[in-house]
C-alpha cells in the first residue's frame, strides 16, 4: 500500500485502474485507425466487394464455357503421354493438348455446339464429332488399329 494525500492509503492496482479510466489525447496513426469509416470508407469497401464479385463471376464463366475431359485407352491400358488432341469448333481451332501419364485430357472450349476432335497417336490421326455444352462433358475414348489405320471411338 501507498500513502496518498492526507493519510489515505491506496492499493497499487487501484492506481492502474485510475490511469486506464482517464481520457487520453491520442494523436498519430492510432488516432486515424480509431475514427469511424464514414461514408467514403463504406463506399470504397462496397466498390471493392463489387470488384471481387465481378472477377469471380468472370473466372467462373471461363471455366464453365465448354469443358471437355476424359481418358484415352488402347484396349484396356491407357495411352499415357503419347497422344495429343486437337479440337475444332466451326472456324476456331484450339491448341493441341497432350494426355498425361494416365491418358487423361482436358480442353476448355469458348463456345458450345458441334465440334470435331482429332486424336494423334503413334504417328497417325483419327477424328470424331463431339458436342460441347455449357456444362462439362466427359468423353472417354478408345483407340485402336483398324485395317492398318488408327480408329477412335467413344468408350
Amino acid at each position: 500500500m501507498r500513502r496518498v494525500g492526507a493519510g489515505v492509503e491506496r492499493w497499487p492496482a487501484r492506481d492502474v485502474c485510475d490511469r486506464l479510466e482517464e481520457p487520453r489525447n491520442v494523436t498519430g496513426p492510432a488516432a486515424r485507425q480509431s475514427k469511424p469509416a464514414g461514408r467514403h470508407g463504406v463506399a470504397m469497401k462496397a466498390n471493392r466487394i463489387v470488384q471481387v464479385i465481378v472477377v469471380l463471376l468472370s473466372a467462373f464463366s471461363l471455366v464453365s464455357a465448354g469443358e471437355v475431359y476424359g481418358r484415352i485407352v488402347e484396349g484396356a491400358s491407357p495411352v499415357g503421354e503419347s497422344a495429343t488432341l486437337e479440337v475444332r469448333c466451326g472456324s476456331k481451332a484450339y491448341p493441341a493438348v497432350k494426355t498425361d501419364k494416365s491418358g487423361s485430357y482436358r480442353v476448355v472450349l469458348a463456345e458450345t455446339g458441334k465440334c470435331s476432335m482429332t486424336v494423334k497417336y503413334k504417328q497417325q490421326s483419327a477424328s470424331l464429332d463431339i458436342a460441347s455444352y455449357d456444362d462439362p462433358v466427359q468423353i472417354d475414348l478408345v483407340v485402336g488399329m483398324k485395317d492398318g489405320k488408327l480408329a477412335v471411338r467413344r468408350k
